[in-house]
């Protein structure tokens, strides 16, 4: 498992949360995105999926998400902003996994190379490294830092696949 996606969602794999596990990322298109990552001086190719495609297939309801990392860091990105830019969930650089201490195994980028204004500190802050839970939610209720993770990994709760 890579990705828990929990909160105010449609589609989960055991009632509660959805477990994604690289595979089941990659099915839901893979992009490419030239960024630069605080290991690099220029941008690198990243691959990965639209924050938007995620959000489509779990069925997301809400105003925004909190990108959780494995070291508990939280930044919360609108849902409105996902939309709009093409925010990238990146699963390899340079066409590589990405190592835990090299900032992976997932990062949220955003297309900064592309939408210079999009560079600004609050976007840094929401382009979370180590990425390991996105939880759904209304942007105007409070966080309460409690995370669900479960165990199981197959369909939805309605027994449809979450593949897209």
């Amino acid at each position: 498992m890579l990705l828990v996606v929990s909160g105010d969602i449609d589609r989960t794999t055991d009632g509660k949360v959805a477990l994604f596990d690289r595979q089941m990322l990659e099915s839901m298109g893979i992009i490419t995105m030239a960024a630069i990552s605080p290991l690099d001086d220029e941008p690198v190719q990243f691959q990965g999926v639209l924050l938007r495609r995620l959000l489509a297939v779990v069925g997301a309801h809400g105003t925004a998400v909190e990108a959780i990392a494995l070291n508990d860091y939280v930044a919360e990105i609108p849902i409105a902003e996902a939309e709009h830019h093409d925010v990238v969930i990146a699963l390899t650089r340079q066409g590589h996994d990405i190592p835990v201490r090299e900032m992976g195994p997932l990062m949220i980028l955003y297309p900064i190379e592309r939408e210079p204004g999009l560079d600004t500190e609050a976007i840094a802050a929401r382009s979370v490294r180590q990425l390991s839970q996105i939880v759904v939610r209304d942007g105007a209720a409070p966080w309460d830092g409690k995370s669900v993770v479960a165990r199981s990994v197959a369909t939805s709760n309605d027994g449809a696949s979450l593949a897209p």
